[in-house]
């Protein structure tokens, strides 16, 4: 006697691919979202620490800097010598310009950045508390 193998039909197994294509158009741009989302605190993050490490910097040197944003390109600066240059991919700002003194403080406690035409602030004032780990 032979013994038949039953597989699956092929309308079984197009209703499987119809169900989970409908599911993976759901999911894929929540997913991309989130990932975009993270990304943006990233370079947020970034920028904080930019300016924590530039801090730190006019304080041992004595001598003032200065951090500009335009768009989302950001250079720093000491004497109009450009220390270094770079971009961020999520977060933009109109014109920022952070002047640090020489003991490294700012004349203002926070300023504001984009992402997704959304205003984020950061604080400077709260740089050295976020950067330490309990």
């Amino acid at each position: 006697m032979l013994s038949r193998i039953r597989g699956f039909t092929l309308f079984e197994l197009l209703i499987v691919i119809a169900i989970t294509s409908l599911m993976a158009s759901l999911v894929g741009p929540m997913a991309f979202s989130s990932l975009e989302r993270v990304q943006a605190k990233d370079e947020m993050l970034r920028l904080k620490q930019l300016v924590s490490n530039t801090s730190k910097r006019a304080f041992v040197r004595q001598m003032a800097h200065d951090i500009y944003l335009d768009g989302n390109h950001y250079s720093v600066k000491m004497n109009q010598v450009v220390l270094a240059e770079g971009t961020f991919d999520y977060i933009t700002a109109h014109q920022l310009h952070i002047h640090l003194n020489a003991v490294g403080l700012s004349e203002h406690p926070s300023y504001q950045v984009l992402y997704k035409d959304k205003h984020y602030a950061i604080e400077l004032r709260k740089l050295d508390s976020d950067t330490v780990s309990d």
